[in-house]
């Protein structure tokens, strides 16, 4: 039997399943009903006309973003940016203006974005309109792994352990976020980091104070730094703002051309970054700052972890889209015999995004569904 294209949205809560981190754009006072837990997002809170990469949502309604005046295109894509699936509401032209793109219809580059159409209550909108939804940009948790190839440990003379976990994450499918220190990497690291289909290179500082702390740790026969040897440092505190711009817009240049990647995120050593490195990276081009420090959001966009951890602390219950672990202490728990951890959270989060896409999926059979009725 057909789906009531009537109650479409009032069924939309039961729908939804795990797809927990809804947003609500500008609501009517119904629809916040309907979603009590959603994030709203009111113009003042979000210009549309600006991306907000640290935004990131399962499901984000924004019936009226159509209606608003143009640009929409734009408007749609940094809403995409920002989530798994969109669904709004389409409105046909006026007979006066047919065009793609009109105030209330979908902008013509974005239709490959369509994942299914449905007419909606002519009662409640106007007569013909649509709800359509849209495939985002957002597919996956934003995973992101410090220190490769370390922090301010002494460089493994072996890389393989190392490769081997990082790799556990493209097998699964799974982009990962990788903070690569620039200058401590050769070909053979290099080499591996290219052969990663699902890597998402993030730089992580420039030296992270490498050749200052790894001889320490050495010195102190603390070469995993367990007693501490090495505390939090702001890498680029005491060097000039010229100094840090040239160093991070050569890394960043050169690891893009290295990696055939864009490299638009930026992960602080020790998460230290203060307002004139913030400023810094923005003028070189970075686009995001993955922190769990503070950063100035005026400045450049950025976002604090849901999880911040080692894999043997992930569990069932961890409800977590952005994730944080560290290539070194992932080492720390293989080798003191815990070989299951880091395969137990990867068969979780592979499974919630499985369970995710699926509802994506549920919910676009009843949008097409209510076509048919």
């Amino acid at each position: 039997m057909a789906a009531d294209p009537s109650s479409l949205l009032e069924r939309l809560p039961g729908l939804v399943g795990p797809l927990r981190r809804l947003a609500l754009v500008s609501p009517s006072t119904d629809e916040r009903a309907l979603f009590p837990s959603a994030q709203v997002l009111t113009a003042a809170e979000w210009d549309l006309d600006s991306p907000r990469p640290d935004l990131r949502f399962d499901l984000v309604v924004a019936p009226r973003v159509l209606l608003d005046p143009p640009p929409q295109a734009a408007r749609i894509r940094n809403l995409l940016r920002s989530c798994r699936a969109l669904l709004t509401i389409e409105r046909p032209p006026s007979s006066g203006d047919v065009s793609a793109g009109a105030p209330g219809s979908l902008p013509a580059p974005l239709a490959e974005r369509v994942i299914a159409r449905g007419p909606l209550d002519r009662t409640a909108h106007g007569a013909g309109d649509t709800v359509a939804l849209l495939r985002g940009e957002l597919d996956a948790p934003l995973i992101r792994m410090d220190d490769y190839p370390t922090g301010v440990r002494p460089i493994l003379p072996d890389l393989a352990p190392l490769h081997a976990i990082v790799r556990s994450f493209d097998e699964r499918g799974l982009p990962l976020a990788l903070g690569i220190v620039p200058a401590l990497l050769d070909p053979a690291m290099r080499e591996f980091l290219k052969s990663l289909r699902h890597l998402v290179p993030a730089l992580h500082g420039f030296d992270h104070g490498y050749f200052r702390y790894a001889p320490r740790l050495r010195r102190s026969n603390d070469p995993y730094n367990e007693r501490g040897t090495v505390g939090q440092f702001d890498e680029f505190r005491w060097q000039r703002a010229r100094t840090v711009e040239r160093k991070l817009s050569e890394a960043k240049r050169r690891l893009e051309d290295e990696l055939a990647r864009p490299v638009t995120i930026y992960v602080p050593p020790c998460n230290r970054v203060d307002g004139r490195t913030a400023r810094v990276l923005r003028r070189v081009g970075f686009e995001l700052c993955l922190c769990d420090g503070a950063v100035p959001r005026e400045i450049i966009p950025w976002r604090r972890s849901d999880f911040y951890g080692r894999s043997s602390d992930f569990g069932p219950e961890t409800d977590a889209e952005i994730i944080t672990l560290h290539a070194t202490w992932e080492w720390d728990v293989r080798r003191r015999g815990d070989t299951r951890s880091l395969s137990l959270m990867l068969e979780l989060l592979a499974g919630a995004l499985a369970a995710k896409r699926a509802a994506i999926e549920r919910l676009a059979s009843e949008v097409s569904a209510s076509r048919a009725g």
